[in-house]
């Protein structure tokens, strides 16, 4: 009886590691969905009513608008990592620059914004940054590979 219990326990785990990594990605897919949405949502919003004045403007405000992209599409990148598919940091950064292109090509029919190539390319280092985060995260806390020894 002993070892059909021990037999039935790793059956379990089993099970359970596969329905976790199963659930995991599906998780992801939808983590991501949710993302792009909120920064759709964020990036393409009604902005003020008036024409705005798309001059550049003082550094202070230009390194805060370049912040603020890098933080908003680190999730992004995050998402597309945690789906684990090969190449994670290019995958994150070309979504990041294709959204980010996307949503500056829509702003710049709208007077009430002003498109940027540099939202463009801090959108995509965000990405870019967010699947590093996680790729190292992964690769911190892994489990240490064991390697075999010819006997």
């Amino acid at each position: 009886m002993h070892r059909f219990q021990i037999l039935m326990t790793v059956v379990t785990l089993a099970a359970v590691t596969f329905a976790a990594s199963w659930l995991a990605r599906r998780v992801a897919w939808v983590t991501l969905a949710g993302i792009v949405a909120l920064v759709l949502y964020a990036t393409l919003r009604a902005g003020p009513t008036v024409v705005v004045n798309c001059t550049p403007g003082d550094l202070k405000a230009r390194v805060f608008d370049v912040t603020q992209n890098l933080i908003l599409f680190l999730p992004l990148g995050m998402a597309v990592a945690t789906l684990r598919s090969t190449k994670q940091i290019a995958a994150s950064a070309a979504l990041g620059v294709a959204l980010s292109a996307f949503v500056e090509i829509a702003q710049s029919f709208d007077p009430t914004r002003c498109a940027s190539g540099i939202d463009v390319v801090s959108n995509g280092l965000g990405a870019a940054m967010g699947a590093v985060i996680i790729v190292g995260a992964h690769a911190l806390f892994a489990a240490p590979a064991t390697t075999r020894h010819p006997s």
